[in-house]
């Protein structure tokens, strides 16, 4: 099967100088998956006055909890994002359980504040065995116990999503959220926080129209109740960004990231948690509208300040070189963005666990930097290992499996394993269909290569009633302005030139340039790649003069927008000089 640029290059880019992190974080830590522990001086005093009452034998130790894991500070006198709050907690909850007992609800209360600062920490391990130890103390198990054990249950669903258990997180979030309408009432802020968590562990799921149907309702329950800069709204603002994004309202994710980063930086502070969560956010968006280079500026800048607030390998750290990844890898900066990710899955791996979904995500990204370099059996070995672990662990329905399924198929094709890349396709398109629904954006994007794939067979008609179906499909389920929407049209454009139908391909492609000018932006990468096939299709018909001219600009928008060295730009600059010499048309 095909890449989807099979006909031109999709590859947005830009020059890049040597990235910021690599010097920060640098390659020699001893982080083997947790932070480094405090050495509080009661925890030792009250543990053993604990136990010596006999009241309470609790297994394992708070103190073994937070140590768990642990390694030596990166450096003398170093401490970790919240320790003082760390230690001040740890405290409260040894002096609670020695008074109350550990199923108390004010021992729970104060475990979910020192549990809410390990979340904070990246440290989700230590954070469910600390809740764990605790609810299981509790002498009642009914769902309608009180406050305190429904803020529990609902921290803890947020840890197993962080963990990549998202089924379990969706079963504590919907207990939850029924028990807290039953105690507290159907219009409380903590519902909707409840439906917010759970909004994205939908979005984690691919179910993403359950996602932000919850999403929008607990936003807009959040604003009016607690106020447009508290942090659970600023929280589900962030939550309804990344919903948005994945489903291509670009410029809207954009504006809403503007927005919650300018009120999370005035109420909060720049150095704020979620006000880097906004920065990352930010830069996702701007990166998937083209602007390299303002993309890799604020995620820099927000890589500087995650590394000062939360530590080199803190979760938050890690998303974003993670994300910068992928900016250098759309620059054309190969060797860092190779660098860069092998430092973000090493990291990850400690972090996380070789198994965890988001260490699976970021060996993908590394696999695509590979391909990116031309290094196919490097990266087929990547992806056949991901495709292994991640249908083990999310199972054959998850959308990251299909999609990475799909993304193994692209590149067999591209080493020229057609028929098992063919065999790939049919899987992933009979996995998507079953269980995403043919309507769902992941299965519409494989309907897609399967047309090109029916093309390269030969068989043109049925390539073109795939994908005018795919089309229609795509109007309902994406709208006419999703820039995925824009390239269905030009894989219809191509089938057209390749049976013939040029005329129709030039009216198709004129519509989609100026469609793509209009939402992308004129010097968007994928502009550019609708200005090239458009140069094509004229160059078939004979318009040789017009087809030069027009691929002219399209270079000259090329070196501004990826930069002078890139592989793409460089393609594009080879074959002008090819129709300006068979034309004679040299200046």
């Amino acid at each position: 099967m095909p890449p989807p640029n099979a006909f031109t290059s999709q590859t947005p880019a830009a020059q890049s100088p040597a990235p910021l992190e690599l010097s920060i974080l640098g390659s020699t830590s001893t982080f083997i998956g947790e932070s480094p522990a405090p050495n509080s001086r009661l925890y030792s005093a009250v543990h053993q006055a604990v136990t010596a009452t006999g009241e309470l034998s609790p297994s394992p130790p708070l103190q073994s909890i937070l140590d768990n894991n642990t390694s030596p500070p990166p450096h003398p006198g170093w401490r970790r994002y919240r320790q003082d709050d760390e230690e001040r907690l740890a405290e409260d909850l040894l002096s609670s359980e020695l008074l109350y007992g550990q199923g108390h609800s004010s021992t729970l209360s104060v475990l979910v504040d020192l549990g809410r600062v390990l979340v904070e920490q990246g440290r989700y391990r230590s954070a469910e065995a600390l809740l764990q130890r605790s609810l299981s103390a509790r002498p009642s198990k009914n769902d309608l116990e009180g406050v305190q054990v429904l803020d529990a249950l609902d921290l803890l669903g947020e840890i197993l999503r962080e963990q990549g258990r998202y089924q379990e997180a969706k079963k504590l979030h919907d207990r939850v959220i029924a028990s807290r309408k039953s105690v507290l009432g159907p219009n409380h802020p903590s519902v909707f926080s409840s439906m917010g968590n759970l909004a994205t562990v939908y979005h984690c799921l691919g179910h993403d129209v359950k996602a932000e149907a919850l999403q929008v309702q607990a936003l807009e329950n959040q604003t009016r109740i607690l106020g447009h800069s508290h942090e659970d709204t600023l929280k589900s603002k962030l939550a309804y960004v990344s919903i948005i994004l994945k489903c291509g309202r670009w410029k809207d994710a954009e504006e809403l990231a503007i927005e919650a980063k300018a009120t999370a930086t005035q109420s909060l502070g720049r150095n704020h948690r979620l006000t880097i969560k906004c920065k990352t956010a930010l830069t996702d968006t701007i990166c998937k509208r083209g602007r390299w280079a303002e993309a890799k500026e604020l995620a820099t800048e927000a890589l500087t300040e995650s590394v000062e607030v939360f530590g080199p390998e803190h979760p938050q750290t890690l998303d974003l070189m993670s994300g910068l990844t992928i900016v250098l890898r759309c620059q054309g900066d190969f060797i860092h963005a190779e660098r860069n990710q092998k430092l973000v899955l090493e990291t990850s791996k400690k972090i996380f666990g070789s198994e965890h979904p988001k260490t699976l995500l970021n060996m993908l990204k590394l696999g695509k930097v590979y391909c990116e370099q031309g290094r196919l059996d490097e990266a087929e070995k990547l992806e056949r290992a991901v495709m292994k672990t991640m249908t083990f662990i999310l199972g054959e329905n998850h959308p990251d499996t299909i999609d990475t399924v799909n993304g193994l198929s692209n590149t067999l094709w591209q080493k020229g394993e057609v028929h098992e890349s063919g065999k790939l396709t049919a899987r992933a398109l009979t996995w998507s269909t079953k269980f995403l629904g043919k309507d769902n954006p992941i299965a519409l994007r494989i309907q897609s290569f399967r047309a090109l794939d029916l093309l390269e067979g030969g068989d043109f008609d049925k390539a073109a009633r795939l994908i005018d179906s795919v089309i229609k499909s795509s109007i309902r389920a994406l709208g006419q302005g999703h820039p995925d929407f824009l390239d269905r049209l030009r894989i219809q454009a191509y089938i057209w030139i390749r049976q013939g139908l040029l005329e129709d391909a030039e009216r198709q492609l004129r519509h989609i340039l100026e469609s793509g000018t209009r939402i992308c932006g004129p010097d968007h990468p994928y502009t550019i790649d609708y200005m090239e096939t458009l140069s094509e299709t004229l160059w078939r018909q004979g318009r040789t003069v017009e087809a030069v001219e027009l691929f002219r600009q399209c270079v000259t928008l090329s070196s501004q927008r990826l930069g002078l060295l890139h592989p793409e730009h460089q393609r594009r600059v080879n074959l002008l000089r090819i129709w300006e010499q068979e034309e004679n048309l040299v200046e």
